[in-house]
């Protein structure tokens, strides 16, 4: 039996037992094999088995009678559900009145607490599982590591169709949906017309290039004599969902079939070098990490930034702050005639130990379809999406989706620091990079 994903063999037939355990599949007082039984079966050592066996115990689970054998427990004491919507950072805490339930949430916000979230996840499925929000990147680690259930055959049809399949493809995994879109936003280029009106210059539409980006940025930017940048033409926020588009439009991809990584292929390349030719050019703004939310954007609004690679969030903050007809939004520049997008979504899954599961999905389709006695706005309904999202939707991918949970640190570790500090990064490196991610997801621990 080979390991998935670095995870230990004994926890990947402890976590396959203890799911149906917690399901009912196996009822309190079930024999189950000896150790040299589940050996055998599972084609492991007789220590794996062993181990196994002990972290079930741990958790509660099951109790070893010695002559007798091994039993799921049978007095009770396995944990129930709890009506709690379990979230990665504090923002996440807004679902929860809507959603009718408690909110607890998890302290981390940065990639490096991504496996601590997983974990996190893990315990609480444990000790009183209830539902999680999740975003595109973790959800097939949380279902290839059976943290989540999935939802096919109890969600409504009539709901399904109301929604992007985009949206609900994000949301899935090896086919099955594993969580319900509650909320998802997509990268925009926005622009300060009065600055375009300014210096005579034709405004951004949705046929725009990345070259158009890059000569208009030239031609808006401001340096004194003294270096100091007066006006930046273009603003953009390093993260992976900034950086991949111009890897999908170039027709790279981070990831094989197979989930090895394949960042040394030419398209990969070309995208790469075509994202480091913009972001190491004078007149770049970056937003950095501890930076207020709308920081960028406040020098939009006050004619310090020309043009913002944004979100829904950025597009929120200037309707809230500024005259409408002080700036305006198109698709993200394209490679030609290639308009690829990533698409960020947030779902609500149910973990895989609830048992009354319709339960949890009902909440979640009346928070999605907006009928709580509540604030809520959605936008995950067709119906209720702008022409302009329509557009982006139709070309909208996934910036990263991997079953391993070491993934995401790779990247980041590996490729995108590097190139977000703007370091030199040549072929025979990237090829190195590539060699290091592929054995932090398949060297075994």
């Amino acid at each position: 039996m080979e390991t998935k994903n670095k995870i230990p063999q004994t926890r990947i037939i402890a976590n396959d037992f203890e799911t149906e355990i917690r399901n009912g599949t196996l009822p309190p007082g079930t024999r189950l094999p000896s150790v040299r039984e589940l050996a055998m079966q599972k084609n492991i050592g007789i220590s794996s088995a062993i181990g196994a066996y002990k972290l079930l115990e741990k958790r509660g689970l099951i109790v070893r009678e010695a002559g007798r054998g091994t039993f799921v427990r049978s007095d009770g004491v396995i944990g129930a559900d709890r009506a709690v919507l379990y979230g990665w950072n504090a923002i996440y805490k807004d679902y929860a009145p809507d959603f009718g339930v408690e909110g607890n949430s998890f302290p981390g916000l940065q990639y490096d607490t991504y496996r601590d979230y997983i974990d996190y996840l893990s315990e609480k499925n444990r000790q009183s599982p209830g539902a999680a929000l999740v975003d595109d990147g973790l959800l097939p680690v949380l279902a290839s590591e059976k943290v989540l259930q999935p939802l096919n055959g109890l969600v409504s049809e009539s709901l399904l169709s109301k929604i992007p399949s985009q949206l609900l493809n994000a949301m899935s995994y090896q086919g099955q949906l594993y969580a319900l879109p509650a909320a998802f936003s997509l990268p925009k280029l926005y622009y300060n017309r009065a600055i375009f009106r300014k210096e005579n210059l034709p405004e951004p539409d949705n046929n725009w290039t990345w070259e158009d980006v890059i000569t208009a940025m030239r031609q808006l930017t401001r340096i004194t004599r003294n270096q100091r940048v007066e006006r930046f033409g273009l603003g953009m926020i390093p993260d992976i969902n900034g950086f991949m588009p111009f890897i999908f439009q170039s027709g790279g991809r981070l990831f094989d079939n197979n989930g090895n990584c394949t960042i040394s292929e030419l398209p990969f390349w070309n995208g790469l070098e075509l994202f480091l030719r913009l972001y190491t050019s004078p007149g770049i703004c970056m937003r950095q990490w501890g930076d207020p939310s709308g920081a960028v954007v406040e020098l939009l609004i006050k004619n310090e930034l020309a043009m913002l690679v944004g979100y829904s969030f950025e597009g929120e903050y200037l309707r809230r702050n500024d005259n409408p007809d002080h700036w305006g939004e198109i698709r993200l520049p394209g490679i030609q005639n290639n308009h690829c997008s990533t698409l960020l979504v947030n779902g609500i899954g149910v973990m895989s130990h609830c048992r009354n599961v319709k339960k949890w999905v009902q909440k979640g389709e009346t928070l999605i379809t907006g009928s709580s006695q509540s604030s809520y706005k959605n936008p995950v309904i067709t119906s209720q999406l702008t022409d302009l999202d329509r557009l982006i939707l139709q070309h909208g991918m996934v910036a990263l989706q991997h079953p391993s949970r070491f993934a995401f640190a790779a990247l980041h570790e590996h490729l995108l620091f590097p190139a977000f500090r703007k370091m030199t990064l040549t072929l025979p490196q990237i090829k190195m990079i590539e060699k290091k991610i592929n054995q932090s997801l398949h060297t075994p621990s």
